[in-house]
């Protein structure tokens, strides 16, 4: 129930944001299924147990989103708030890996650390957000080559990247990179 004095910019800020960090876990989750379908008319169940649990780790992975961004509180707050808990970067961005290495075969995807754990505090649900959006935005727009994730400690922070061998983003669209909703 949207409140009768909600901004109606934000409600459709929000509507874009929960369509943008759930299309790329349905899009796989339907790639799955696809997969599934495929098995079943040929009656051979094997390889059915993999997809199956991607499917299941994808629904929650959505579920976790939609609770985290439909709380009263973003209906009606300019910021969507953060829930800090200690998290591994590395075991996040591994399940990531894991589940585009399975169904993107042309496309090399890596991690890159020092560390095989790195722990920090943060919202480990909207990491997992930012770095599933890259490494899908990576996928869609490199037809065969290389995806790295990158992490490593510092001082003060966390960086990580991903980088990738794909088409690139045209000089026209670099200004508006990090604007809300921008699509290039």
């Amino acid at each position: 129930r949207v409140p009768a004095d909600a901004d109606t910019g934000h409600q459709n800020a929000l509507l874009d944001l929960v369509m943008h960090n759930l299309s790329g876990p349905l899009n796989l989750i339907n790639n799955l299924l696809d997969i599934v379908d495929q098995v079943s008319k040929t009656r051979s169940y094997r390889g059915v147990d993999t997809p199956a649990r991607m499917i299941r780790e994808n629904t929650q992975q959505c579920i976790e989103v939609i609770n985290t961004l439909l709380k009263d509180e973003h209906l009606v707050s300019p910021e969507i708030p953060l829930e800090a808990s200690r998290f591994d970067v590395i075991a996040k961005i591994r399940i990531i890996v894991e589940r585009y290495s399975e169904f993107h075969q042309t496309k090399q995807l890596s991690i890159v650390s020092r560390s095989k754990e790195l722990f920090v505090t943060g919202d480990d649900v909207k990491f997992f957000q930012v770095i599933n959006n890259l490494v899908s935005n990576a996928a869609k727009f490199t037809e065969k080559g290389r995806i790295v994730l990158r992490a490593r400690r510092e001082p003060e922070w966390t960086p990580v990247a991903v980088e990738d061998t794909g088409i690139g983003i045209s000089e026209a669209a670099l200004g508006d990179l990090f604007q809300p909703f921008a699509q290039a």
